[in-house]
């Protein structure tokens, strides 16, 4: 089995004693008060149709996604990874651990909540790395790489940074066919993202 080593640069800690997620439901509340996700936001501006949330194929792309991420975080911590089977799985999240080896990566956090005060949101970021001494964030993906999954790290770095944590970049890793796509986050993405953000606390995607 792969593994990488935490380092103990960022403590998120106290914010994990505060922001809680609430799975059954997909809610985020710190200190008890509701705050929309960024998934909930991104799925407010582009809605994946219910007829396809309702489909097994959906479903089970769903939890291959959440194991291969179970797999990698336990990696990075260095924990047994789940027993649950589901095939490719180990595989895709060896690339990914692979990738991370790769390029050097020093891993400083692994699927930590994190808040934006300001615009008001809040999310999951995958993993916080350092990469040629850039503190960088990472999504990682394994559907196809996508501009939304862009905006997705581009709300986390929003966040980070309104927690006094300067990020240096941002990328999307894709582990959806046999080889690893990585792409960068951009300035346009970061901008976009608030735009939408700013549609969704106007109220714009309310039906």
């Amino acid at each position: 089995m792969n593994s990488m080593k935490l380092s103990d640069h960022h403590d998120f800690t106290e914010l994990q004693d505060q922001l809680k997620f609430y799975g059954k439901d997909h809610t985020y509340k710190l200190n008890g008060v509701e705050i929309p996700s960024v998934t909930t936001v991104l799925g407010a501006h582009k809605p994946i149709p219910k007829f396809l949330l309702m489909k097994d194929s959906f479903k089970m792309l769903t939890s291959f996604g959440k194991l291969v991420h179970a797999c990698v975080e336990a990696d990075c911590n260095g924990f047994d990874r789940p027993e649950e089977h589901m095939e490719n799985a180990y595989k895709k999240a060896d690339m990914v651990i692979d990738w991370l080896e790769s390029v050097s990566a020093e891993v400083v956090a692994v699927e930590q909540r994190v808040f934006e005060g300001g615009w008001w949101f809040c999310g999951t970021f995958d993993l916080l790395v350092y990469i040629d001494n850039k503190l960088t964030i990472i999504d990682v993906k394994t559907s196809a790489m996508s501009t939304r999954a862009k905006y997705q790290v581009g709300a986390y770095w929003d966040a980070m940074e309104f927690m006094g944590i300067k990020i240096d970049s941002g990328l999307v890793v894709s582990v959806k066919e046999d080889e690893v796509n990585v792409k960068s986050v951009s300035q346009k993405n970061r901008e976009k993202w608030r735009e939408i953000m700013l549609a969704f606390n106007k109220g714009e995607f309310d039906e």
